[in-house]
């Protein structure tokens, strides 16, 4: 799959290199990956087998993990509107819905 689709952005000249805005922006994926990770550990699956899988089987375990995935996906949105509300330039410079087509 990697190989099929960088060969065909290569001959579509298509193919460029993309990396993260700032050394905050990088920081902030990594830590939520490392989030997501813990969770996917801690929770015993992921979040469509908990999920999906464990509600409709009505397991405690999953309840519990819904309602600490929505607790840390509302704190997570929190944070990030205090943080644009905060210093909301960086974050409206290199919008990808800004690049023309």
């Amino acid at each position: 799959t990697v190989l099929g689709s960088a060969a065909l952005a290569l001959l579509r000249r298509e193919f460029k290199i993309e990396s993260f805005r700032s050394t905050t922006d990088l920081v902030n994926h990594l830590v939520g990956g490392a989030l997501m990770g813990f969770g996917a550990v801690t929770a015993m699956g992921c979040s469509i087998g908990q999920g999906l899988s464990g509600l409709s089987l009505q397991s405690a375990g999953a309840v519990v993990m819904l309602t600490g995935m929505t607790a840390g996906t509302w704190l997570a949105l929190r944070w990030q509107t205090w943080r644009l509300e905060r210093n909301p330039a960086p974050a409206l410079v290199g919008n990808a819905l800004d690049a023309p087509n």
